[in-house]
């Protein structure tokens, strides 16, 4: 069964987006640690102390052949916005991970894909 590595996105010093009085750094991580306690052993945590792009992290960091990866962001609007969506890097085409997970957020916050 394939891994998950999660960058919970933001962090040491980088806020992130902020509205109604959550701070976007703290959320993820919060939403990272849930996801590790369902998730168990087949998760794998980036050390929640660095923020990934800052340090450069994701130049270096070795990850397992076995693991798909996931950064996790939210996005901060008005009370009006609604939904989720994943994006993966130019240039290449979402797999069956990309699809599932964004049928999954779509699920779980209708209004955006």
């Amino acid at each position: 069964m394939p891994r998950l590595y999660v960058i919970a996105g933001h962090g040491n010093g980088d806020p992130g987006a902020s509205g109604c009085g959550f701070y976007e750094y703290e959320r993820v991580r919060a939403l990272a640690s849930k996801i590790k306690e369902f998730g168990g052993d087949n998760v794998i945590l980036h050390d929640f102390a660095d923020n990934a792009y800052a340090s450069g992290a994701l130049n270096y960091i070795d990850i397992p052949g076995d693991c798909q990866v996931v950064e996790l962001h939210m996005d901060c609007a008005g009370a009006g916005a609604r939904g989720a969506h994943v994006i993966y890097k130019a240039g290449f085409a979402p797999d069956a991970f990309d699809e599932g997970l964004a049928n999954f957020v779509a699920g779980m916050f209708p209004g955006r894909a």
